[in-house]
């Protein structure tokens, strides 16, 4: 995309990186967390089956924005998606108790 593009971007993961990735559990105590949790994930993006596993396995509290007409990189600048007050809601209400 225009907007994230360098001449040195190939836009792909590297070999080596690919197997660490598939391998490293990264989820495997997901529900042992004790901590408020919060996901945001665009409805278009190609990883919104994963997100949902992990939420589904998360122990409470937590929650789950989703972002319409969001693909995942969208959330990182397009500011126009990025909900930003459902965001500072969270966080206000989960770091006073």
């Amino acid at each position: 995309m225009e907007r994230g593009w360098h001449h040195n971007a190939l836009g792909n993961v590297t070999g080596e990186t690919m197997p660490d990735l598939m391998t490293l559990p990264t989820t495997g105590h997901i529900g042992d967390m004790e901590t408020p949790l919060l996901m945001v994930m665009g409805d278009i993006t190609h990883s919104r089956a994963f997100t949902e596993a992990i939420f589904e396995r998360a122990s409470e509290p937590k929650q789950m924005i989703v972002v319409e007409n969001a693909r995942h990189i969208d959330l990182y600048d397009d500011v126009s998606k990025i909900p930003f007050d459902e965001i500072d809601a969270f966080f206000r209400e989960s770091l006073d108790a």
